[in-house]
């Protein structure tokens, strides 16, 4: 137990320390690449999609409470319907998302003070960060299975692979 802890707290530090340098190094170099209006739009559809994820945190977080108790308490029925019943509910807030993200993709440079010429590549921006988030919501089931198991060691590399592939991914397309 307290080898699995040492993990947990390590990792978590490695996690946030990533973040932070990939943040650091990634952030100047897309001004530089994009302009201060095409890495300002980046900015606020990440921000937008930060408010969705509020409602799938509050998800995520109710169902690893409730699971880790199931578990706990040594009932893999009672942990096995609440990661079920979590999954479609977690199904339904992704659709929710969807939705509301689309149209709001639609209308992205009306609601927001938008450049004439990023009018098309925000709507795109916008539409192409909802669906990579739709995506991702049926599967904090799985987040929520290894936080009942107090496995944040294997939480934190995977959110270690996600920084890395997405820094990955940025330098390459934009250099």
């Amino acid at each position: 137990m307290k080898n699995q802890i040492m993990k947990n707290i390590f990792s978590n530090y490695f996690v946030n320390f990533l973040q932070m340098t990939v943040g650091i190094l990634v952030i100047p170099f897309l001004i530089t690449k994009l302009g201060k209006g095409a890495f300002g739009l980046m900015v606020l559809a990440e921000a937008i999609i930060a408010i969705f994820e509020v409602a799938a945190f509050s998800v995520r977080v109710a169902l690893a409470r409730n699971a880790t108790f199931a578990l706990a308490q040594g009932d893999k029925t009672g942990f096995i319907n609440h990661l079920s019943c979590g999954r479609r509910i977690l199904f339904a807030c992704g659709a929710l998302i969807l939705v509301l993200g689309s149209t709001l993709s639609f209308f992205f440079p009306n609601i927001f003070q938008v450049p004439a010429e990023l009018h098309q590549q925000s709507k795109l921006l916008f539409l192409l960060l909802t669906v990579a988030f739709f995506i991702t919501i049926p599967n904090m089931v799985y987040w929520s299975v290894l936080y009942a198991r107090q496995r944040f060691d294997l939480i934190n590399l995977a959110s270690s692979a996600a920084i890395t592939l997405r820094a990955a991914a940025i330098f390459t397309l934009y250099s």
